[in-house]
C-alpha cells in the first residue's frame, strides 16, 4: 500500500470518527477537542502506554467521558485497522493499554507512531468541527 492511500485511510477513519464524537449529546465537544489537541504532546513526554494508562483511568468518569472516546478511537484504529495481527491474535492480555505496555520496543514504536499520526488527522478535523469560544462570532 503506498503512503498516500495509508494518509487517506487515516484521515478518511478520524474525519468519520471525531464527527460521531462531535454529534454525541453526551459528549461536551469542547473538552473533546482540548484532550484530542493535547494528546500529541502526552505521548511524547509521558509515552503512549503512560498516556493510554491515563484516558483509561479517566474514561469511565462523568467529565472523562471525551478521554473514553479518544482511548475507544485510538485502540479501534490501531487493533482493528493497522496491527490487527498484533493485538487480535494477543490473548494473553484483555485491554488495549495492556497489550500496549506489553509490545516489544520495536512494535512500542511503530504503535507510537501509528498514534501520532493519527491524532495528528483527528485535531485537524476537530478544529474545524468545534467552535471555541474566541471564534464565536468572527
Amino acid at each position: 500500500m503506498t503512503i498516500s492511500k495509508i494518509e487517506n485511510g487515516r484521515a478518511a477513519f478520524a474525519f468519520k470518527e471525531v464527527k460521531q464524537v462531535v454529534e454525541k449529546p453526551n459528549i461536551q465537544s469542547s473538552e473533546f477537542r482540548s484532550y484530542v489537541k493535547r494528546m500529541p504532546t502526552m505521548i511524547q513526554v509521558n509515552g503512549l502506554g503512560q498516556t493510554l494508562a491515563f484516558c483509561y483511568s479517566k474514561k469511565n468518569n462523568k467529565r472523562g467521558k471525551a478521554y473514553g472516546e479518544v482511548y475507544r478511537i485510538v485502540q479501534k484504529w490501531i487493533e482493528d485497522e493497522v496491527f490487527p495481527d498484533l493485538f487480535h491474535n494477543n490473548k494473553d492480555y484483555s485491554e488495549f493499554v495492556e497489550k500496549v505496555i506489553n509490545l516489544n520496543s520495536y512494535e512500542y514504536k511503530q504503535v507510537t507512531a501509528e498514534v501520532l499520526a493519527l491524532l495528528n488527522w483527528m485535531r485537524r478535523f476537530v478544529e474545524g468541527m468545534v467552535q471555541t469560544e474566541d471564534k464565536v462570532g468572527e
